[in-house]
């Protein structure tokens, strides 16, 4: 299929990255791939993409013609359409903010383009800004929308994704059905070029606007996510073992012996970790974390492999799970089973007592045998509870489970002194009836059971990170840079009017950790976590270590979930490769295969891409359950303050805005100082932190939005001198 702006970024690559920045055309063609067959076709075309970038020297060589930097990356396009470029280069060099150009309208979010810098000075707090030229890699060949028909008749395909901003005409015979206002998946037959638009086929029809599964498989889709495997990946996996064969455990440590157990949430399937306890001494314990082997069944090159590396990571909705393995994989063979020998990578760890500190680890191939298969709750009933009939049923590791509670709090004591952050915020699930219709939605807090799991992954974790870092040898790290220093301003406001000092100038983790913990118990404490937590940048994978800021920890690396993580796979193979070789020379071309910077920077936009799936379907959830009760009244507390009105957050975690219109009969200015709206007329005000009564106006699960209206009921503090109502916790393992 031809796709102008596709071949003439490859053009213009192939060129710029010339010695000389000078090809002929017969050298493009070789560059690009193009056949010999369509290799005169090739050179009558030349002209319609060369016009205006290039110019043809005396000997027919093709000359870039413009005297500027020119860059490559992925395109990260926002909801309101802001098109940036993260580029490839340099490694400190800034993301470059992409102008408006042709090119513009026939990219998506996650294409990886070529572009040329604009001149001029660009502050240190400005981006670069640039034009696209070209496309080089496209993400997706699909787009999501709504069928309208054209004036001749025929039908056309228009996106109201403003990452995905494409239009499509539909094919005579690929319209498979659909009618109008169908919102329907389209394969792109022919790309759009400078004058006409993209044309494709329909190859599924997901229902009709408005309803419940066609705007979650409308999300699904338009994030560049797959509901299913392909065919030749489904037969991939059924040829993989469904047990563990005698041959599999040839230089493995057998650890069936040992009480290992699983724990995990009631409702999981996949159980890629695996932890023992033993007190070696009053002085240490030897802690065990044993992570699924997938590396052993998903080799690199696979066709397995590759949909892993395409995926990224498995993603959790409201009503389904999107497993990054198929299920024989992930709910079998690689899930570490009760009664079932298992293969795993092992990391077994030294701990001292008195500090917490690493007195000694190893990592090794091995086998185990999960003894029991528990569940946070359970634990926490045995621990917590004291539970008699679970303490009986569960005598022979009860032991092994308060040696956990110990160890837990001596891990968590180290944490919190070296500076690490902690959060208070908990996870909002939404609660669903047999008909997959939203009925509640619950906070889930952090038990001490999840505790015991978090320290002991995130130990492993830097363990192993450490041990990688050690040696000299390539890891991807999980790093985690400084928080945002205008967000953290805006922190340091809301701290200063609660009469709390923080300095956010020179912010560390130690000193964000004791602001925040002088708002523990307060009123305003979710909201100033929010705060916090919107101010710090996002954690992404790379190969350079720079530390991990939240978690006050020099090097860190995920390696405790490669079923359902793409980058702790390829922590498992570099753990394997340097076990076998720790040459590294002798490791070059292994290395060079995985490519571990594009990896890296992959899994990074693959995390992003499911974290943004997984937040707009608990959106349109909180939608749908809000548009039955419109009309009803809450308690809410203000969370966020913009020039157009407030954001209120309910008690079961459901957000909304209060617009302006709907805030009384008052006209309020935003001050965005004080982070708060003052009434011009009654000097009213309302804070962050301050609680309100609400009612429900509005609903829509295809905006996914929530409109609230304040009631009478709602008290505001009159004049700016005086305070507002005192008014699953944040990881990364």
């Amino acid at each position: 299929m031809e796709d102008y702006f596709l071949t003439l970024g490859r053009i213009i690559e192939c060129v710029v990255k010339s010695p000389r920045r000078a090809l002929t055309a017969t050298a493009l063609a070789g560059a690009i791939g193009v056949r010999k067959a369509d290799l005169t076709e090739f050179c009558q075309d030349l002209p319609k993409y060369l016009k205006g970038l290039f110019r043809r020297a005396a000997d027919g060589r093709f000359i870039f013609n413009q005297n500027r930097e020119v860059v490559t990356g992925r395109l990260q396009i926002t909801k309101g359409g802001h098109i940036f470029i993260l580029r490839d280069d340099a490694k400190d060099a800034k993301d470059v903010h992409a102008e408006y150009s042709p090119v513009n309208d026939a990219v998506a979010d996650g294409d990886r383009v070529i572009a040329v810098l604009a001149k001029g000075q660009v502050y240190e707090w400005e981006k670069p800004s640039g034009t696209i030229l070209g496309v080089l890699e496209r993400s997706s060949d699909f787009i999501v929308g709504c069928i309208a028909k054209r004036h001749n008749g025929r039908l056309r395909c228009i996106s109201d994704d403003p990452r995905r901003p494409m239009d499509a005409n539909i094919e005579e015979d690929g319209t498979g059905g659909a009618r109008t206002r169908d919102v329907v998946k389209v394969q792109i037959t022919k790309w759009p070029d400078k004058s006409s638009r993209a044309t494709g086929k329909v190859v599924k029809i997901l229902g009709g606007p408005g309803e419940v599964e066609t705007e979650i498989e409308t999300i699904i889709y338009r994030h560049g996510l797959e509901d299913d495997f392909p065919e030749n990946v489904k037969r991939a996996a059924r040829r993989v073992p469904g047990e563990v064969r005698e041959k599999d455990l040839a230089g493995r440590t057998d650890r069936r012996d040992l009480a290992i157990i699983t724990i995990d949430g009631d409702d999981a399937k996949d159980f890629d970790d695996a932890v023992f306890v033993k007190r070696l001494t009053r002085a240490s314990f030897m802690l065990g974390v044993y992570i699924a082997d997938v590396s052993h069944y998903v080799k690199p090159g696979t066709l397995i492999d590759a949909e892993a590396a395409s995926r990224g990571t498995s993603v959790y909705l409201a009503d389904r799970v999107l497993p990054m393995l198929p299920e024989r994989l992930s709910n079998g063979i690689c899930s570490l089973r009760e009664g079932e020998d298992r293969l795993v990578m092992a990391c077994e760890m030294k701990i001292s007592a008195k500090n917490g500190n690493i007195l000694g680890h190893e990592i090794f191939p091995a086998v185990i045998r999960s003894r029991h298969r528990m569940t946070y709750a359970k634990v926490g009933k045995i621990l917590e509870e004291k539970d008699k009939k679970l303490i009986k049923e569960y005598a022979d590791i009860v032991p092994m489970l308060k040696d956990m509670e110990t160890l837990r709090g001596i891990l968590k004591k180290k944490r919190l002194d070296q500076g690490a952050v902690e959060f208070t915020l908990p996870e909002v699930k939404a609660k669903l009836d047999e008909k997959k219709e939203p009925v509640a939605f619950e906070k889930r807090f952090q038990g001490l059971s999840e505790s015991i799991i978090e320290e002991f992954m995130l130990a492993a974790n830097m363990t192993v990170a450490q041990h990688l870092e050690d040696a000299g040898w390539p890891c991807v790290y999980r790093i985690h840079e400084k928080p945002d220093e205008e967000k953290m301003m805006y922190l340091g406001y809301k701290l200063t009017y609660m009469k709390i000092p923080f300095d956010w100038r020179s912010v560390t983790p130690k000193r964000l950790q004791q602001a925040l913990l002088k708002v523990r118990g307060l009123p305003e404490e979710r909201v100033v976590d929010k705060m916090a937590l919107r101010a710090m940048q996002q954690a992404v994978y790379s190969t350079e270590n720079k530390g991990h800021f939240a978690l006050a920890s020099s090097c860190y690396c995920h390696f405790t979930s490669p079923i359902r993580r793409h980058p702790d796979l390829m922590v498992h193979r570099l753990l394997k490769f340097l076990a076998k070789d720790p040459s590294l020379k002798a490791s070059k071309g292994f290395l060079q295969g995985l490519d571990l910077v594009n990896t890296a920077r992959r899994d990074s936009l693959s995390e992003r891409r499911a974290m943004e799936t997984e937040r707009d379907v608990l959106d349109l959830m909180k939608a749908r359950y809000m548009e039955d009760r419109i009309g009803e009244e809450y308690e809410a507390t203000i969370s966020g303050v913009a020039p157009f009105g407030i954001f209120v957050e309910l008690d079961n975690g459901i957000e909304g805005l209060v617009h302006f219109s709907g805030m009384g009969d008052d006209y309020f200015e935003y001050n965005e100082i004080g982070l708060c709206m003052v009434g011009t007329r009654t000097d009213r005000v309302y804070r962050i932190g301050d609680q309100v009564t609400v009612r429900a106006v509005d609903a829509s699960i295809v905006t996914r939005t929530v409109d609230f209206s304040l009631t009478g009921k709602s008290r505001a503090d009159s004049g700016y001198g005086r305070g507002g109502s005192r008014g699953s916790s944040w990881y990364d393992f």
